[in-house]
């Protein structure tokens, strides 16, 4: 039995040896190597990812072109002669790239980055041009953009429509044509004539006896205020007595410093020039100053110091400042105020007169700050009459703006007649408005059916009774300028006090109270936000700077600025300001950087 199991064993075996002898001769014949498959054709999948699209969707670029692998495996008779080569591919040689196919040419557009206009609305999306994509079995950098084909950013008139942040603003030059503006390392001084009948000093004067008595006072009381707030910790019996005490002197310790902060001779910066002017009556005197301008300056701020930041001292880098004072003669104030007009391209000048509670640097920095905010080409000038800079001295300021206001009139006419400019406007603020509109009164009156002297004429929150500048300035004043503009607002709270000071309205109330006049634009600006007391929007607002520069600069009347509303009452125009439409055009106002 077991050599019967010996044989079977053999003859299979000599089957398997003769079995594998042929499978050898039959893969020396074949195209490609064995793999145990059938006759059937089966198709090879290429190197790559198998879920992907296949090299005939998307072709690669002729530099990637290799050996491509072996797509179909057949198995066929033996073939009588020499066994037949191996084909091999070459890849071709370097051409110029023929046109994308349709599939990979809508790819290609679809990463390139999108080329905006002035005119697109469109917000950008995220650059992707770092982002790679497949292009068959290779990974491909996307195509840069055709040659000529720029990026273009969305133009200034456009950010508020996307949403989008400032573009960067142009680099000033060092010196603009007229020398009124000076780019410095960290700000831009403003060069700045004035006129003024203040008094002056000619060195830095020490704080006055009533502001240190004022300062000992608050100290004294303060620390008696935190002796019985401690005091009041302890003692149950009285402590509400004891805490009412301590608020009361919280808060006269506070009235002492506003005090000593509002006295005149009380405000030292740390930038200051050498001679300054007090609020006493002097004679007129002429000059120029430089303000300077921070680089981070934002459109209608007057960048001061604030505790709240605990700065203490006026820094040029950071705050609006004034910087220097150079008293002239008349002759000399002549000669540079025609020469820096002459070299200006509109060859005009801007003339401010400041309001109530206001000091000689603040008209100053005012009249910078306005100036560099419109880029104001010509001459900024401000006339400065002896306001006592503090909040009890109003009394004293309507004096002195009356008495002051012959100044303003010479001052005025020199101007005109001396500086050699086309265009002189002129914008005055609260009750500088009392010695202006009086000055061009009498100028009309002078000089009957004459040419108007002066170009634009502003009258920002008049500080003026309402009955008397109707009946008595306004037939004149328009006698006097070409183009009267009054701005007018109900949520003026310094105008309300005035009227409940002097019994009537005031001409910069709104409302029923509205002052209109024949010839006198008149515009309801009460939509304006404005600050606490709401009462100097006409340099802090950035709508009704907008709203100066088209008027001032462009010399477009109200019917053609399209954020004022037109308005009726008894048949009298007058205009309502739209602060969201006039938003739209403080892009267009000009940058220094």
């Amino acid at each position: 039995m077991r050599q019967y199991s010996l044989l079977v064993l053999g003859l299979i075996s000599a089957a398997s040896c003769l079995g594998c002898g042929q499978a050898g001769e039959r893969s020396d014949m074949a195209y490609g190597p064995d793999d145990g498959a059938t006759t059937r054709p089966q198709i090879v999948e290429p190197a790559g990812d198998p879920g992907g699209e296949s090299p005939a969707t998307l072709q690669p670029p002729a530099e990637s072109v290799v050996a491509p692998p072996v797509l179909f495996q057949l198995d066929v008779p033996p073939v009588i002669g020499p066994p037949l080569a191996q084909p091999t591919f070459d890849p071709p040689a370097a051409e110029p790239p023929a046109a994308e196919p349709p599939a990979q040419a809508m790819q290609s557009m679809a990463m390139q980055p999108r080329v905006f206009s002035s005119e697109s609305p469109v917000k950008p999306r995220a650059a992707v041009s770092a982002i790679p994509f497949v292009v068959g079995p290779k990974s491909v950098a996307p195509p840069a953009p055709a040659t000529g084909a720029a990026t273009v950013a969305p133009s200034a008139e456009m950010q508020p429509f996307l949403g989008l942040p400032a573009p960067p603003e142009s680099p000033v030059p060092a010196e603009t044509d007229n020398g009124v503006f000076t780019r410095d390392e960290n700000f831009t001084s403003v060069k700045v004539f004035y006129g003024t009948d203040r008094s002056r000093y000619d060195s830095d004067p020490p704080r006055s006896a009533a502001s240190f008595r004022l300062l000992i006072a608050a100290f004294a009381l303060a620390t008696v205020t935190i002796l019985i707030a401690s005091i009041a910790m302890f003692v149950r019996a009285y402590r509400g007595l004891l805490y009412t005490g301590a608020g009361l002197g919280l808060a006269v310790t506070l009235l002492l410093a506003i005090l000593v902060l509002q006295s005149p001779s009380g405000n030292h910066p740390a930038v200051r020039p050498t001679m300054e002017y007090t609020g006493g009556r002097g004679v007129m005197q002429y000059g120029e100053c430089v303000v300077t301008i921070p680089l981070d300056h934002r459109l209608g701020q007057l960048e001061a110091p604030s505790v709240l930041k605990m700065e203490f001292a006026e820094k040029e880098e950071d705050h609006v400042t004034l910087a220097k004072v150079s008293p002239v003669d008349y002759e000399e104030f002549r000669t540079r105020l025609a020469d820096t007009v002459s070299r200006s391209k509109r060859r005009e000048v801007l003339v401010f007169v400041h309001g109530y509670n206001a000091s000689f640097a603040d008209a100053a920095r005012r009249t910078g700050q306005i100036a560099y905010d419109l880029q104001f080409d010509g001459a900024p000038i401000f006339f400065s009459w002896p306001s006592q800079d503090t909040y009890v001295g109003y009394t004293v300021d309507e004096n002195n703006v009356a008495w002051a206001t012959p100044h303003l009139k010479k001052f005025l006419l020199d101007v005109a007649r001396d500086s050699g400019a086309k265009m002189v406007h002129l914008v005055a603020h609260s009750m500088g408005n009392r010695a202006l509109t009086h000055a061009l009164r009498e100028l009309a009156l002078e000089r009957p059916g004459a040419e108007p002297l002066f170009d634009q004429v502003v009258l920002a929150a008049p500080d003026v009774d309402a009955e008397i500048f109707t009946r008595d300035l306004a037939p004149e004043i328009v006698k006097a300028g070409k183009q009267v503009t009054l701005y007018a607002s109900s949520n003026d709270r310094a105008l309300m006090a005035s009227k409940v000071v002097h019994g009537f309205p005031r001409a910069g109330d709104s409302g029923e109270l509205l002052v209109l006049a024949p010839g006198i634009q008149t515009i309801d600006v009460s939509s304006v936000d404005t600050s606490l007391l709401g009462h100097s929007y006409y340099g802090s607002s950035n709508s009704i700077l907008a709203d100066l520069y088209f008027l001032l600069l462009k010399a477009f009347p109200a019917a053609q600025r399209s954020w004022l509303e037109p308005m009726d009452r008894e048949g009298q125009a007058y205009w309502v300001f739209d602060k969201g439409r006039a938003a739209l055009a403080i892009p267009q106002i000009p940058r220094m950087r």
